[in-house]
């Protein structure tokens, strides 16, 4: 793994927070303006924020949690620095067994990729 690709890996699970609780988690479900840099091995970045991410959930009395939303956000952010047009979803579905449960689940979505979620109904957030 390069340092190019480890150091957008890490950043990106370390900004996921402050993209979750702030006001920018909007601008990750719409489509990117533009590219921010392109890297050799998007998959690499990717595999670090992960990485990265649930070594940090691991600490006491953090902001970080391994979950699909803080995953999912480090991803988009992660695939959007490598070039990558990735886009944060959220969606829902109804709990198997349980007439009333629902789940929630968010996933990145890119071009070319299988990011569909088939279980989950996509929240729409276009204004």
């Amino acid at each position: 793994m390069s340092l190019l690709e480890l150091g957008i890996g890490i950043s990106a699970a370390v900004r996921s927070p402050r993209w979750i609780e702030g006001s920018h988690l909007d601008q990750l479900m719409r489509d990117p303006e533009r590219p921010v840099l392109v890297s050799r091995d998007p998959a690499l970045a990717t595999k670090a924020s992960a990485i990265a991410l649930r070594l940090l959930a691991r600490l006491p009395l953090t902001p970080w949690h391994n979950t699909c939303l803080y995953r999912s956000v480090a991803e988009c952010i992660a695939l959007r620095h490598c070039g990558i047009a990735a886009r944060l979803r959220l969606g829902v579905a109804r709990e198997s067994g349980a007439e009333e449960a629902i789940t929630a689940h968010a996933w990145v979505e890119r071009p070319g990729g299988d990011g569909a979620d088939q279980d989950h109904v996509p929240l729409c957030f276009d204004r």
